[in-house]
């Protein structure tokens, strides 16, 4: 069995924070960022993630699963929904593109929306729906 997924955020792991968690601290202290505005990712919440497995581990399938956050976005809108969820300012947040900000780094796909494959057995949730429940 293979399972994929995609950006996990969420956990209460004090030692490394997640990319919403990391995102959420630099607009607290108003840190300039700059987010990808022709790149989407797809967050997906530890929760749905945990939850994902344990049925899996029950109900084991020779398959590949992608258990995937039911939402996509591009990093600047990440920025601005973890902003409003958490009353936070985003004026000082910019936009760049991925040519721009990937310049000397690693490749990386640039149009890669993954989807949830073969989860019939979970409602995952969206970045959205989560920032809510906090």
């Amino acid at each position: 069995m293979i399972v994929r997924i995609s950006y996990p955020f969420g956990g209460n792991v004090s030692h490394k924070k997640d990319l919403v968690a990391t995102l959420r601290d630099l607009l607290e202290r108003k840190i300039p960022i700059k987010g990808v505005i022709d790149q989407e990712i797809t967050p997906t919440w530890i929760d749905d993630i945990a939850h994902s497995l344990d049925y899996l581990m029950h109900h084991f399938s020779i398959d590949t699963f992608h258990i995937i956050g039911s939402e996509s976005l591009n990093a600047y809108g990440l920025i601005q929904k973890i902003g409003d969820a958490s009353n936070l300012d985003t004026s000082f947040v910019g936009k760049t593109t991925f040519k721009e900000f990937y310049s000397g780094k690693a490749s990386r796909p640039q149009h890669a929306r993954m989807k949830s494959k073969k989860n019939s057995f979970h409602t995952m949730h969206s970045l959205t729906d989560v920032l809510k429940m906090k």
